[in-house]
């Protein structure tokens, strides 16, 4: 029987989509974005306000961007992480 660990869509792949989703919803949409604790693979922000980053780094303590939706993506499945969220309003 085959090896069926890489049926699926790439990392890549997924990001691309979110990111035209996102785009289509006129989000600002950025990649890489350091949480404070962690980093996150994408992100939609408020399209009301551009994120400014300080310094070039995409870093959203002292920042006055404003994150919607954060995703994390996983390719892997083999060592699952534990998800959490934080839901602000």
């Amino acid at each position: 029987m085959k090896n069926n660990k890489n049926i699926g869509m790439s990392k890549e792949e997924i990001k691309d989509i979110l990111t035209k989703i996102g785009e289509y919803y006129k989000f600002y949409v950025e990649t890489e974005v350091h949480t404070g604790f962690s980093k996150v693979d994408l992100v939609w922000f408020d399209n009301r306000i551009k994120p400014i980053w300080l310094k070039g780094k995409k870093k959203l303590v002292k920042s006055l961007a404003i994150p919607l939706v954060g995703f994390e993506i996983e390719e892997k499945t083999d060592d699952r992480k534990i998800i959490r969220g934080d839901i602000k309003r």
